[in-house]
């Protein structure tokens, strides 16, 4: 029910993870992401500790096939699992069980992989990978635009629900992280995140401890300059968000 991109950013070298599918928070489940070693997706009947163990073997210099391997001589699962591995080079390794529902299987390019069950054919998957390499715009754009192309050539043959969006290592931004979790159409909504994301969130987060330097900036000059950033944003209608922004209030006094 579910199909996903992995991709390594050439410009910046983040990793991330795109994945869409016809069941409840996907994101919850799915991807797995960690700057400079590596992204899985588990996916198909989920075992979700398979993504975890597969960034430790990476970290511990695991090629993606060993990782596959050594993961599923160990889950008595593994006819029903589907799983894909990017390492933080490039490389890329795949299983689809045999027990997983048709359309299910795997296409990839060296720094991109994609993966999918339930699919209306095969043309999901290579509509996505080829969305994926012609896309322009941000990592994050690219990597929704590729689900976005294999949607319109069938998706997910049960339907649509849920959407999610991982991307760690840019340099200098904090990570995306953001989700649909019921949605009657999930990658328009998550574009609509990634909107909100970089405009409403990004001028403060590109402040936070771990982003700018291991304390972040926190004076009162950055704090409010971010703040103006965010008000210019909506003004300007790049802001697509559902929230609204008081006017700021002074502090109390203190009470003697």
């Amino acid at each position: 029910m579910t199909w996903s991109i992995l991709a390594k950013d050439p410009e910046t070298g983040a990793l991330g993870c795109a994945v869409t599918s016809c069941f409840f928070a996907v994101g919850a489940m799915v991807p797995h992401v960690e700057a400079g070693v590596g992204a899985v997706a588990t996916q198909a009947i989920v075992n979700r500790a398979l993504g975890p163990r597969a960034l430790r073997l990476l970290s511990d210099g695991e090629t993606p096939d060993a990782v596959v391997k050594r993961l599923l001589d160990s889950d008595p699962g593994a006819d029903v699992r589907q799983l894909h591995v990017l390492a933080e080079d490039g490389a890329t390794a795949g299983h689809t069980g045999g027990r997983c529902p048709y359309w299910s299987g795997r296409v990839q390019r060296p720094g991109v992989s994609v993966a999918g069950n339930t699919l209306a054919g095969e043309e999901v998957a290579q509509a996505t990978l080829d969305g994926f390499l012609s896309a322009s715009g941000g990592f994050g754009e690219r990597l929704i635009a590729a689900l976005q192309a294999g949607e319109r050539v069938g998706g997910d043959c049960r339907g649509r629900q849920s959407a999610a969006l991982l991307v760690r290592g840019r340099p200098g931004h904090p990570d995306i992280d953001i989700r649909a979790d019921d949605h009657a159409a999930p990658l328009d909504e998550l574009e609509r995140l990634l909107r909100v994301h970089v405009h409403d969130f990004l001028p403060v987060a590109r402040h936070f401890p771990g982003v700018a330097g291991e304390h972040g900036a926190f004076d009162a000059a950055t704090l409010e300059a971010a703040r103006s950033e965010r008000l210019e944003n909506r003004r300007r209608n790049l802001t697509p968000s559902h929230g609204a922004i008081r006017a700021a209030q002074s502090a109390p006094k203190a009470i003697r």
